[in-house]
């Protein structure tokens, strides 16, 4: 069980809120973001009297696979995660595409860094071909 199921399972937050808040860890695994954590995301607290909070806006959500290493740039090798191709993060999957379609085609970003967002681009684009993961919860 993750955080949103335990956080919806105890009505801390709403089940849209929970289900948002898997939608943002799906893009995340699909923009390459391998640094989510819970700092990641934050709640705002809706009544005083009782433990119940809101899902506040995303920040901090970024292709951390790319992040410098020790001084140096590396462009490690994008691997989708099998959540792609569940027809239920289809959104999260048509968002990741955007976003590396649209840094494909950024001038501020160097021409080496676009070429590896167009690799992702197409990696990301291929997980529709191929097996599909089965979820034992359906919701």
């Amino acid at each position: 069980m993750n955080m949103a199921d335990r956080l919806e399972k105890t009505r801390m937050v709403s089940s849209q809120d929970a289900e948002a808040l898997r939608w943002l860890w799906a893009f995340g695994e699909m923009i390459a973001n391998t640094d989510m954590h819970f700092g990641n995301a934050s709640l705002i607290m809706k009544d005083f009297g009782k433990p119940t909070f809101s899902l506040a806006p995303a920040y901090d959500m970024l292709p951390m696979l790319y992040r410098p290493r020790e001084g140096e740039l590396t462009s490690p090798q994008f691997t989708p995660p099998l959540v792609a191709s569940v027809s239920r993060w289809e959104g999260a999957r048509q968002s990741a595409l955007q976003l590396w379609e649209a840094a494909t085609h950024d001038e501020r970003i160097s021409p080496e860094f676009r070429e590896v967002c167009a690799r992702n681009r197409e990696t990301l684009g291929t997980t529709t071909r191929g097996p599909r993961l089965v979820s034992w919860r359906q919701q």
